[in-house]
């Protein structure tokens, strides 16, 4: 079938729209799966009416359809049955890309009836079609999604939409036997169980959806130990002719907070860091006000340039090696106060953007989006508040800890994700406090020219909604990679029988907004045999002349990754590299096989012999600890083979 279908009617012939529906239905009990897919398609054509597709694509304009909105609520159910259906179907047959297409397609028709509100909602606010067998189809239809991510290894996210449909079902009334069965505590304490991405999933798996999946690397290179940078968390960072340089950060969530500048060769990590002049501290700052900050780089100009939410920029000399304090302007008063942080930035057109933060008076997060012209030094307020909150359907709500990037022509600024910290309004008693916190489930783009946001489609093998998450745009391969992150409201179930109520992920995805084969823009979800510990508040980064992509830092809680050195977190010091299985990917000499018995799955370790991962004991011999043994029993059974392979041989007592 085609991504999408011409439409035939200019009218809502519900009578035909029924009929195709319910011969359709005929065909799906007979499992003429085709059969019962093309004509419930034609039915879906038929209610959106002539010059519209179904499902939309990701390129037509946007998540936004005047058409959706103007459904009455019989219309919607038809439409939603209709996309229940075909999607079914498709999965049926194994056709997950397609599948996803359409169940997506219904959470847009959703998203339009919330639009639609007066007045506007905020998009934690739960908003029903006035029909509960509708309010059932999503509940459905959320689920079937569940199980298609969870087929595709993406557990964050097969979590997360159990989540929501749970959380929907309760918000809707929805307490039958059959529908808590769908999503209700048992479907939802089943999949807690998985970790993101979870140990026990990947060692055998075969890409089967290579629309939806793609294979990578994560490779652990020696990085010359250093006391004076460690591990560190919420750190500025930016890559500039092949170095890496990281300022400032803390330890901890509760300190030490630095000041301190260094960076490191990328094609040489093994040298280690160099120091850099330290930032300037005025007697009037702390160091904590510089923590959780961002830095961007003009790689023409050799500057870089760090944001401390006042209106001032500081700006480091890349050639002298020297820092200097820039002084800026605004048009009436400016929208931040010097304690705001965990904003998001980037650089397009010689202007630095900003979205997005929080401070101790609103720390749910804000949605305030401004712009410095570096050029004339002058900001601009293009809206948002960091000081109150209103919903607008037509700009992105407030949050912390979203991402950005900038595509490759610098026509558009992206926005991803972020945490709207109800619970944190509700510990200091602010507006918008919550049980849960708000994990934004929503991607836009702002206009560079036009200067106007459009909410985003997100089509694929997407990430869960989290903060705190590594993004980076490579502009060498015209793709966004993103990995790691925060969730505060998903659960995970510890095999020891421990809740938690937040979630940190260890799992890799990429964009192509542009791919080659001409098809619809997705994205995909990498899947490696190792990979790093579970984290947030790490740096993903591209280094723009070689096109390699990195990852470093970063912290977790110490009880969702056990520690015994750390009581509450740990942060990370450690330097990786992706790899990726597509043209420059840098993919060449990768042994996947090797790798399925002898990367590094998170914290733990795979077991060379029979496969099981745990805290497991590396070998002792001439080898320096390639490969790990659970036991003797294993140690015996996989040390022939080991000798062989890796020409490791036993150490002299």
């Amino acid at each position: 079938m085609e991504d999408t279908l011409e439409l035939v009617s200019p009218d809502i012939a519900r009578a035909q729209v029924n009929e195709l529906l319910g011969e359709g239905r005929k065909s799906l009990a007979k499992r003429d799966h085709q059969h019962a897919t093309n004509l419930i398609a034609k039915a879906a054509s038929l209610l959106v009416g002539k010059g519209s597709v179904i499902p939309q694509d990701p390129r037509s304009g946007g998540i936004v359809s005047t058409r959706y909105q103007q459904m009455d609520e019989e219309q919607l159910f038809l439409l939603l049955s209709c996309c229940y259906d075909v999607s079914y179907s498709l999965w049926q047959t194994s056709n997950g890309a397609e599948a996803l297409k359409w169940l997506e397609e219904m959470e847009a028709i959703y998203r339009n009836v919330h639009i639609r509100q007066k007045p506007a909602r905020f998009d934690w606010d739960f908003v029903t079609v006035n029909n509960p067998d509708a309010s059932e189809l999503r509940v459905k239809g959320l689920r079937l999604q569940s199980d298609i991510f969870l087929a595709l290894l993406n557990t964050g996210m097969a979590l997360q939409r159990i989540f929501v449909a749970d959380q929907f079902r309760q918000h809707a009334g929805l307490n039958s036997y059959n529908i808590r069965n769908v999503a209700g505590p048992g479907p939802l304490s089943a999949m807690s169980q998985w970790r993101h991405p979870d140990p026990k999933l990947t060692k055998d798996h075969q890409l089967q959806y290579p629309d939806l999946q793609i294979r990578g690397s994560w490779l652990k290179l020696p990085l010359k130990k250093s006391s004076a940078v460690g591990g560190r968390q919420g750190f500025a960072h930016f890559v500039w002719k092949g170095r890496f340089y990281v300022l400032a950060g803390s330890r901890a969530a509760a300190g030490p907070w630095m000041h301190d500048f260094f960076y490191m060769t990328l094609a040489r990590p093994q040298d280690g860091w160099t120091e850099l002049p330290y930032y300037p501290m005025a007697n009037t700052e702390y160091m904590a006000t510089i923590s959780q900050r961002q830095m961007c780089v003009d790689e023409t100009a050799g500057k870089a340039y760090f944001f401390t939410s006042q209106k001032q920029l500081d700006v480091f000399d890349l050639s002298a090696n020297t820092w200097s304090r820039v002084h800026t302007r605004i048009d009436g008063s400016f929208p931040i106060d010097r304690h705001y942080g965990e904003f998001a930035m980037v650089i397009a057109r010689n202007r630095l953007y900003v979205f997005g933060g929080d401070s101790p008076d609103q720390v749910i997060g804000s949605n305030v989006f401004m712009m410095c012209d570096l050029e004339t030094k002058r900001w601009t307020h293009y809206g948002g508040d960091a000081f109150r909150l209103k919903p607008d359907a037509n700009w992105p709500g407030p949050r912390k800890w979203p991402s950005l990037w900038v595509d490759k022509d610098e026509e558009r600024v992206y926005l991803i994700f972020g945490d709207g910290d109800r619970f944190g309004a509700t510990q200091q008693g602010q507006k918008g406090a919550a049980d849960l916190s708000h994990l934004y489930d929503d991607c836009w783009s702002w206009d560079i020219t036009g200067e106007k946001w459009r909410r985003e489609r997100i089509p694929g093998n997407a990430p869960c909604p989290r903060s705190e998450a590594g993004l980076t745009y490579n502009r060498k391969l015209d793709k966004v990679v993103a990995y790691g992150g925060y969730n505060a409201s998903l659960p995970y179930d510890s095999p020891m029988g421990q809740r938690f109520f937040f979630s940190y992920f260890a799992d890799t995805f990429i964009y192509d907004p542009h791919p080659a084969d001409g098809s619809s823009p997705a994205w995909k979800q990498v899947i490696t045999r190792g990979f790093p510990t579970y984290r947030a508040q790490c740096a993903v980064f591209s280094d723009s002349e070689s096109g390699k992509i990195y990852m470093f830092g970063g912290y977790t809680n110490s009880q969702f990754v056990p520690d015994k050195k750390n009581f509450i977190s740990r942060s990370f010091g450690d330097l990786w590299q992706l790899r990726l299985d597509i043209p420059g990917g840098d993919f060449e000499g990768v042994d996947v096989e090797e790798e399925a018995r002898t990367a590094k799955q998170g914290p733990w370790q795979r077991c060379y012999a029979c496969g099981s991962t745990g805290p497991w004991k590396k070998c002792g011999g001439s080898c320096n600890g390639r490969v790990f043994f659970c036991d003797t029993d294993c140690q015996k059974d996989g040390w022939k083979e080991h000798k062989q392979t890796h020409g490791c041989t036993a150490r002299k007592k």
